[in-house]
Parts: C-alpha cells; structure tokens; sequence
C-alpha cells in the first residue's frame, strides 16, 4: 500500500494554495469510471482516488499541475486514445500525465514532456507524488 501520509501532504500543499479539492471517490465510482475507459485500476491508484479526488476543472497548482477529478479523466482519455490512464496535465496540456497499470498493486506514471513521446517518470504513484512535494522539476513540473 501507498504511504497515505504522502496524500495528505499534497493535501495540505493545495489547502494551502486555497484550491478547490475535489472529494474523495468511492472504489466503485473509480472502477466505473476506469471500465469507462476500458483501463484497469492498481491498488495505490484506487487509493489516490478515495483519498482525494483531483482538483476542480481547470485549475492548477503552483507547480502548474492540474490534477484532475474522475470525470474530467473519463472526458480526456475518450479523446486522447493513450497506452496510459491520463489522470493530468501541466500548463494547459502543454503535456500529460498518465497512469501505466504494472500489476493489481501498482502503476507507475509517464508523462510525454519534451520529447512528445510518453516516457516513465516514476515507477509507482508513490514515487511520482514524493516527486511532486521534493523535486517537481524532475517529473516536468514548474517550480520557484
């Protein structure tokens, strides 16, 4: 299982950026809206989603990240047909992000930055938030 305590950090950075924060998810709402897209759901995924449910449409972080609620999810991956579950995007789309499924238990995350082909960023979802709150440069995302 993911560290929750790293949720609750990036948690408190958006409450503090005073962000609107969508509510946590329930696991059948995540699973319905995975099937939507024809993807599967890893464990520290799920556990993303039940714990906190993105940012409201449109809006982004002080990292330039917007990290988006389920339906806005659904809506983009319907139109970007990817290898990858996009869950956000940097600067307007400038790139994405998107969830890999390993296995039952974990996903690890690619972005297309730079180059416009999806590479791996990290190899959890873990990995890719302590990223975020340590090193946001280092995953493609602005910081001051």
């Amino acid at each position: 299982m993911m560290n929750r305590e790293i949720l609750q950090k990036v948690i408190e950075k958006w409450k503090g950026e005073n962000l609107e924060i969508i509510s946590p998810y329930s696991e059948k709402q995540i699973q319905n809206s995975f099937d939507k897209i024809g993807k599967s759901v890893s464990k520290d995924v799920l556990q993303v989603y039940m714990t906190c449910g993105g940012l409201a449409d449109g809006k982004m972080d002080s990292n330039l990240l917007s990290f988006w609620g389920l339906e806005q999810a659904v809506t983009e991956n319907l139109e970007f047909k990817t290898d990858f579950t996009l869950f956000g995007d940097f600067l307007i789309s400038s790139h994405f992000y998107g969830y890999k499924y390993e296995n039952e238990n974990i996903s690890s995350v690619y972005s297309d930055f730079e180059t416009g082909e999806y590479l791996k960023i990290s190899q959890t979802v873990e990995e890719f938030f302590g990223l975020y709150l340590t090193n946001p440069i280092e995953i493609g995302l602005y910081q001051e």
